[in-house]
């Protein structure tokens, strides 16, 4: 190197931007160092003049560190790069992007290699606070117990959704974010049309909201959400959806529960009330009877006459055991908790039913019209069909129309998903303007036939409500009655 370069390189040397040293080849020693350099360590030039390169490493250097400047010595490279930690003098760590450089000489093999350093503890400690910051508000987000998400407003689709979608839905997030239509796609068919349209009107009006609706998981469970949107607008315009959708499952089950209790509570307080109105009404009209009868009998003197009362009172005593059995009954089935249901083809019980009724059947030529749509399968308590089944037909018989022949159809059919038995009939009929309210009444009888009694149909309201249908009636005077049944 001539004097000219020697002064130039001198120059560059002293002023340079960054730290430079230049460092002894064999021993590592530094030969010389410019005060950038001393400045970014904090050391005097006789310092480092009396220590090596290595004396200031922080103790992290890796084995990659070592093979790189072993090849530098060996003439395999020129120059590496990398970064690392160093020591201050004041025992502060500094982190270092070190570059290492031979420097050519007139020799063939170079006595030296220069050092450029340049200090990026404030850059690094910037990035690790960021990075400490996004995880622990990725953390953070995890842990709230909902789904945290942001999407794009005008075709929702998602840009970040947190992992806590795994848990409650059983989607991945990748699969979230790589499809344009997840959202809408996975949104409950019965709710995606209404869904899809409130959020659109909402985003248009920049209208933060709060809404309920459902989502098949992963799994194909139906799962409730509750999402709560807020809208980022710049000018006015939207740009960015950002949400948490909270699991609300359980608490939708709990209100369905509470629902059904305050049916079933309103229910059996409607029939306590009617049951205590035919315990009070009926039982006292017996035992009234039965007093009545007791007094007579005391005061009677006649033999004739006392046997006369005496069969009075044991019809009397007969009556208030069928109403007590009756009422039994009743209760049984009002207070059965654990009623036994099983899957029932509802023809063959129809067909059973026709059979135990034959001889009515035949005394009265009764023409049955069974449609094939009723072999199908629902599930029921036997007894209770069997009873309801043997009541409303043989109403049917027993109220037939005087001047014609009776004819008895049986028809099956859908309506609104549920299965619907229909028994109609071309009997006497019904006033159902008079005697409408008081039709499933118990010892309610409506026609002067001496076998009413006005129990069957009160029982049989009682077992179709316990199973969870309904029954529904219609009528007219000397056309017919047609009875549906609906099975839950």
């Amino acid at each position: 190197m001539n004097f000219e370069e020697k002064i130039g390189f001198k120059m560059l040397f002293d002023k340079a931007p960054v730290g430079v040293a230049v460092m002894d080849i064999q021993s590592d020693s530094f030969v010389q160092v410019n005060d950038k350099f001393c400045h970014i360590f904090g050391y005097t030039r006789e310092n480092l003049y009396d220590a090596d390169f290595r004396s200031i490493s922080f103790s992290d250097s890796t084995a990659d560190d070592g093979l790189k400047m072993k090849k530098l010595k060996a003439g395999e490279i020129e120059e590496f790069s990398l970064l690392k930690r160093y020591n201050h003098s004041d025992g502060r760590l500094l982190w270092v992007s070190v570059n290492v450089k031979l420097l050519n000489s007139e020799h063939i093999r170079p006595e030296n290699y220069m050092v450029a350093v340049e200090d990026v503890t404030e850059r690094k400690m910037t990035e690790y606070a960021a990075s400490e910051s996004l995880l622990r508000t990725s953390s953070l987000i995890n842990t709230i117990d909902g789904i945290v998400w942001e999407a794009n407003p005008d075709n929702f689709k998602f840009s970040f959704i947190s992992k806590k979608t795994e848990e409650v839905l059983g989607y991945a997030v990748e699969e979230w974010l790589d499809s344009h239509t997840f959202w809408a796609d996975h949104v409950h068919p019965e709710d995606r049309n209404w869904v899809v349209d409130y959020c659109t009107i909402c985003t248009k009006a920049l209208k933060a909201h709060d809404f309920e609706y459902r989502m098949i998981a992963k799994d194909g469970r139906v799962v409730w959400l509750r999402d709560i949107v807020n809208v980022i607008a710049i000018d006015n315009n939207p740009v960015l959806l950002r949400g948490i959708m909270i699991d609300i499952t359980e608490q939708k089950k709990a209100q369905k529960t509470l629902r059904d209790s305050f049916v079933l509570v309103n229910e059996q307080n409607k029939r306590l009330l009617n049951f205590s109105y035919i315990v009070s009404h009926n039982l006292r009209s017996h035992t009234s009877n039965i007093q009545a009868i007791t007094e007579l009998i005391d005061i009677s003197e006649a033999e004739p006459e006392r046997k006369e009362l005496v069969h009075l009172l044991k019809r009397a005593s007969n009556s208030l055991n069928e109403t007590l059995m009756n009422l039994n009954q009743v209760v049984n089935i009002q207070t059965s908790i654990n009623i036994q249901i099983e899957p029932l083809n509802l023809e063959n019980y129809i067909d059973k039913t026709i059979a135990t009724l034959n001889e009515e059947i035949i005394a009265k030529k009764v023409l049955i019209k069974k449609n094939d749509s009723c072999d199908l399968i629902i599930n029921y308590n036997p007894a209770y069909l069997e009873s309801i089944l043997l009541n409303i037909i043989f109403n049917a018989i027993r109220y037939s129309h005087p001047d014609k022949r009776p004819v008895i159809e049986i028809n099956c059919f859908k309506e609104n998903n549920q299965q619907v038995l229909q028994i109609s009939d071309n009997g006497i009929g019904i006033d159902l303007e008079k005697h409408g309210k008081e039709l499933f009444g118990m010892y309610k009888t409506f026609t002067d036939h001496t076998d009413s009694k006005g129990i069957g149909l009160f029982i049989s309201k009682n077992q179709i409500d316990a199973m969870g249908g309904r029954i529904t009636v219609s009528s007219v005077v000397n056309e017919g009655t047609t009875f549906s049944i609906y099975f839950k």
